[in-house]
């Protein structure tokens, strides 16, 4: 569980009755959830899977990662350190890859220089001549615009110099393309929509933003000005809710940019200071519809395969608001891994949390009423419980403990007590009371348990994750041919989705294939000493072992004898596989000969991930 006050925060610094209207508590809860989800569903190799095509690999861990730093998980997390550690060893050449990268870099305390600095370079790579910036190969659009000019804005806020005529270029393509009344289409001559006039909008304001910081292009700032304003016009004048403004869309008629959308109207009232559009209050009707259309495992569903992640990563980030234009800053929470409650139903109630450095901290949050009305003694004036010991218990087993005189009453005393963690996973926690009742009988007063999720931890699971994403010697440029012997007849899951360095996709044999067979042929050999294989298995939110797992497989190297192996059937780890001496590996051949089924009976099985190493 997260803590979040961000709402609160942002309320008590003063923020104007538009963003007032919305329940704070409601929106931290939503967020909680949904960053508790974004936590679940990252793969082994730090990534998440929401985009199908290979070249966009980098990109959804990138608006991941983002979000989640915008949404207060700490740079010590596991998990942002694993997103860190696969976006360098993969890092994005997409336009929209590259201006999430970017953001994401921004909201470290210190990224890495060299790594923002290429980015741009990137970036800037993508805008050929006059022409709109491109993906960036084939053609662009404003949605390519959009993300590489949310780029520059954090290259205009790092000091990576952007010479002034690429956003000279950019406002020049933006004032042709603004339709008059104020729309902005996916193309200049595609129909607006609220999601384009908002991306357009924003990209004008951030070249302004270049304008006024170099002290050149003044020129242009009466046109962006005059732009922003009829982009605001046409929104409010096209106003549809929550749901993305598009002219002529026919009634009942799905928008599977609804949630892109709403970042992106987030994105442009925080850059213009806008509370409203129009008479319409936009935070608090999007955030009203977002709460409502959570699902309870804390995503937001979307109409397309695999769209999920995204959109909820859209959600978290239109909630968060990522900047605070009612503030004038961003508040900062605290993430600890918080768990119990306060509650004045129960005997007795307990808090905690875990500390990036890995203390599990915990205390009495409060004597509840049964247990003051029955125990509570009245001594020279004052009331109070007549505690003498109090026993801390993790995991069945006594924690700590705290003796105390018990003729020294106790009101609100916590009784705090800590202890140093060393791996991420579930404890169990529960405190002990033993005092005297009003008789001067021994009472015990025992909180419920409660559940410590700890995840904060980088420990050496998590560390040999993130070495494991850099020493991959197997990359896809040096696989001459790859096939099987079956594979199920779906882009996700063919042979070669085994060796793509990404653990989004994977190889799945067919249920009927006795010895699901995969065979490989490298242009260049590689010198390896160690496999290391990943059962294939759905997304992690999912139930794991729902798909059948490989126990036992043959090795084939060159052509050579093959070599057994035992694998263990835990899908959430890689599986060694120790060869005696490193060998120069031209073939490579793995013969799956045993199999535990999946839930109920499933056999398909495969491979999510092989990888190979040095040693």
């Amino acid at each position: 569980m997260l803590a979040r006050s961000l709402l609160c925060i942002v309320l008590a610094l003063g923020a104007s009755p538009a963003f007032a209207q919305v329940d704070g508590a409601k929106v931290n809860a939503a967020i909680d959830r949904g960053v508790d989800w974004l936590l679940r569903i990252q793969r082994l190799d730090g990534t998440w899977s929401a985009h199908e095509h290979g070249n966009y690999q980098s990109g959804p861990t990138a608006l991941a990662l983002l979000t989640l730093l915008k949404c207060g998980v700490p740079e010590a997390h596991p998990a942002v350190r694993r997103a860190l550690a696969y976006l360098e060893a993969h890092p994005p050449r997409k336009t929209y890859s590259l201006g999430c990268y970017l953001m994401a870099l921004h909201a470290l305390k210190d990224p890495p220089r060299e790594a923002l600095e290429r980015s741009v370079e990137l970036l800037l790579e993508a805008q050929p001549g006059s022409q709109y910036i491109a993906y960036p190969e084939g053609g662009g659009d404003l949605s390519c615009q959009q993300y590489a000019a949310l780029g520059y804005k954090v290259a205009l806020e790092r000091g990576i110099k952007v010479p002034l005529e690429v956003f000279e270029r950019l406002t020049k393509h933006l004032v042709r393309s603004q339709y008059e009344h104020g729309g902005f289409g996916y193309t200049p001559m595609d129909t607006p929509t609220g999601s384009m006039t908002a991306a357009g909008a924003a990209c004008l304001l951030i070249c302004k933003q270049a304008f006024e910081a170099s002290g050149r292009g003044k020129t242009w700032l009466p046109q962006i000005d005059d732009g922003v304003q009829r982009a605001e016009r046409w929104i409010a004048a096209n106003w549809a809710g929550p749901g993305n403004p598009r002219p002529g869309r026919d009634p009942g008629e799905a928008d599977g940019w609804q949630y892109y959308y709403l970042y992106g109207l987030e994105r442009f009232g925080a850059f213009a200071s806008l509370e409203r559009f129009g008479k319409y209050p936009w935070y608090t009707i999007g955030a009203e519809w977002l709460l409502e259309k959570q699902e309870g495992n804390g995503r937001w569903a979307a109409p397309w395969d695999r769209q999920d992640e995204f959109d909820t990563c859209f959600a978290l980030l239109f909630l968060r608001r990522a900047s605070a234009p009612s503030t004038g800053s961003t508040p900062v929470r605290r993430f600890d891994d918080s768990f119990g409650a306060d509650e004045e139903s129960k005997p007795l109630s307990i808090r905690g949390n875990v500390t990036p450095d890995g203390l599990l901290q915990f205390w009495i949050a409060r004597y509840g009423k049964a247990t003051r009305e029955a125990h509570e003694v009245e001594r020279e004036g004052k009331r109070g419980l007549a505690i003498s010991r109090v026993e801390w218990f993790v995991d069945g087993a006594l924690a700590g403990s705290h003796d105390r005189d018990p003729a020294q009453l106790v009101r609100d005393e916590r009784f705090s007590h800590r202890l140093k963690v060393e791996a991420n996973g579930e404890r169990r926690v529960q405190a002990r009371v033993q005092l005297l009742g009003r008789d001067g009988a021994p009472q015990v007063v025992e909180s419920p348990l409660e559940t410590a999720r700890v995840s904060i931890l980088f420990a050496a699971r998590e560390q040999e994750l993130c070495e494991a994403v850099k020493g991959n010697l197997l990359r896809p440029e040096l696989i001459e041919s790859v096939s099987a012997s079956t594979q199920l007849d779906d882009g996700w899951w063919s042979a070669g989705s085994a060796v793509d360095q990404r653990h989004a996709t994977g190889w799945r044999a067919r249920a009927e294939d006795a010895t699901p067979t995969l065979s490989l042929v490298f242009s260049t050999p590689i010198t390896a000493q160690r496999l290391e294989l990943s059962h294939v298995t759905p997304r992690p939110d999912a139930t794991l072992d729902e798909w059948a797992a490989a126990t036992k497989v043959s090795v084939k190297i060159n052509g050579a004898k093959a070599q057994l192996f035992e694998l263990g059937t835990s899908r959430d780890q890689r599986h060694r596989i120790a060869l005696e001496k490193p060998a120069r590996i031209r073939k490579l051949e793995l013969v799956i000969l045993e199999r535990a089924p999946g839930k109920h009976g499933s056999r398909e099985v495969g491979f999510q991930e092989l990888e190979l190493f040095a040693r």
